[in-house]
């Protein structure tokens, strides 16, 4: 009888057996992977989650993680996972190629830039991406790398306006005038009297302490369109100049963007200058 209890028993142990699951790190990887490949993110999650937890320098294994975290749009722990693989596993493609666009999507510039350049060091043309690292270079501050891939932009496409507005404002911004005023001289010439050349030209022109000809230049330009940035520099360009009443003119333009930008355009600071100069 006892015999008999322990035969029924066998096939139960077994099943029970079989039906426990993973357990070891390999066995939750490949269970991982499959739940992955059945769109089961959740469950693939679980189980790579418990593998990293085993061996958490696993490639494949954080590889999948992340990716089970993107394509449940989890963007902060997808770029946490393959942010590791990527470190425990430099320069590898297919790990940068899914980092890329999450760590762009999540305003990493640094991140995203670093896995541009892995894309190009295996074997993409950097000139793909040559747009795409001058604006994330920007967004960084690091207007010197942008101005640079902004140059070779202009080399691929010289028939582009934007390229040389883009060249000649990243030049201003480095502090090489002469390069922005020669690149908004060209693209006059090329291109003619375009508006955003010719604020350029004004700009650069007051820069230069020519406050007259940039009036000349910028005062058309605002009462054809008296937005805030045309507004500002015609107001730069009249408060340089020893007439009173384009001192007071420029006051008044002053004034009326006092309320509407930030602290970078230093209209404080201006009015407060001006209101010495027209108190005396």
């Amino acid at each position: 009888m006892m015999l008999k209890h322990v035969l029924l028993l066998i096939p139960l142990i077994i099943l029970v057996t079989g039906c426990s699951g993973p357990s070891t790190l390999a066995e939750y990887e490949e269970a991982g992977k499959k739940a992955y490949e059945d769109e089961d993110y959740a469950r693939a999650r679980d189980y790579l989650g418990k593998a990293a937890s085993m061996k958490s320098s696993d490639r494949d294994v954080l590889y999948y993680l992340g990716m089970s975290y993107q394509r449940e749009f989890f963007l902060d722990s997808a770029l946490f996972y393959l942010k590791r693989a990527d470190l425990l596993h430099p320069n590898d493609r297919e790990i940068n190629e899914t980092l890329y666009p999450i760590a762009a999507q999540l305003n990493e510039w640094d991140f995203a830039i670093k896995a541009i350049m892995v894309l190009v060091l295996t074997g993409d043309p950097i000139e793909n991406y040559r747009e795409r690292l001058a604006d994330l270079n920007v967004k960084m501050g690091n207007n010197i790398v942008a101005f640079i891939h902004a140059r070779e932009l202009l080399k691929m496409d010289p028939d582009n306006p934007e390229r040389y507005y883009q060249l000649a404002i990243l030049a201003y911004n480095i502090d090489s005038l002469h390069v922005s005023e020669n690149t908004v001289d060209t693209a006059l010439a090329k291109f003619g009297p375009l508006p955003q050349f010719l604020s350029a030209k004004g700009m650069l022109l007051t820069d230069k302490g020519e406050f007259a000809q940039a009036e000349k230049i910028l005062r058309p330009l605002y009462e054809e369109d008296p937005s805030i940035i045309n507004k500002y520099k015609l107001a730069n360009a009249l408060i340089g100049q020893d007439d009173r009443a384009k001192k007071q003119e420029a006051y008044q333009l002053y004034m009326s963007l006092k309320d509407l930008v930030g602290p970078e355009f230093k209209i404080d600071s201006l009015l407060a200058d001006l209101s010495g100069q027209l108190a005396n």
